[in-house]
């Protein structure tokens, strides 16, 4: 039950993180998933499976986040802000991701997905990662704080 080459570099690039459907799309068959989830693979997300048995990384958590959001989804708001290097933020739960409109915003498990109109911000790759810009992940960060003073931190 050896995954085959492409589903490897895949998995390389992402982390270990892969969808079903990449998975399926490599050729994977549905049996092989079926077997190996909950024996050597775990389901981190609806659809979204880590090739190891044990906790993922926080790496792993943002790819599995962004990969959950979609096709033109970007991590953004206080995690964005966190991993351009903010120091009063850190990446948190929820992981906070963006997705074009007309996409629903919605909340599952761990990963908080809001759609956004507001289109067209230069987005910044890290890795297979794609965060929003400094300036607007800042601001989403301050709305995203309790207290003023947070905020203005």
């Amino acid at each position: 039950m050896a995954l085959t080459e492409t589903a490897l570099d895949l998995a390389r690039t992402q982390c270990g993180v892969l969808t079903r459907a990449q998975l399926l799309a490599s050729g994977v068959s549905r049996e092989t998933l079926r077997w190996r989830v909950g024996r050597d693979w775990r389901l981190l997300l609806p659809g979204i499976y880590v090739l190891q048995t044990g906790l993922p990384s926080e790496e792993q958590r943002l790819v599995a986040a962004q990969l959950f959001g979609g096709d033109g989804a970007w991590l953004a708001g206080s995690t964005a802000a966190a991993l351009h290097g903010l120091r009063a933020c850190q990446v948190r739960l929820p992981i906070r991701v963006l997705v074009p409109a007309p996409r629903r915003s919605r909340r599952v498990a761990w990963v908080d997905i809001r759609s956004t109109t507001l289109l067209g911000e230069p987005l910044v790759s890290r890795g297979s990662l794609q965060l929003g810009c400094l300036a607007r992940a800042v601001v989403d960060a301050a709305v995203e704080t309790p207290d003023e003073r947070s905020a203005r931190a």
